[in-house]
């Protein structure tokens, strides 16, 4: 089992999806649903490809952190 990091991004017309791990690797999709599932698939597709022509797979490193930004008060 490979268990990586995605990102799913909302866009004006879909969703956009990608792996930070594997570089390039990204999908579309109408819903987060669809676009989780097309990377899935993409993620997949990518892994076989990088099997079968005996390259390595990379070890996934990315990491997700949520950080509080605090507004400055601003005077009118």
């Amino acid at each position: 089992m490979y268990r990586t990091l995605i990102i799913i991004v909302q866009n004006q017309q879909n969703y956009e999806a990608y792996c930070p791990d594997l570089p390039g690797c990204s999908a579309v999709g109408n819903t987060p649903e669809e676009a989780r599932q097309n990377i899935r698939d993409a993620i997949t597709t990518r892994l076989q490809d990088m099997i079968r022509n005996k390259q390595p797979i990379p070890l996934p490193h990315s990491t997700v952190e949520f950080i509080d930004i605090a507004f400055p008060k601003m005077t009118i």
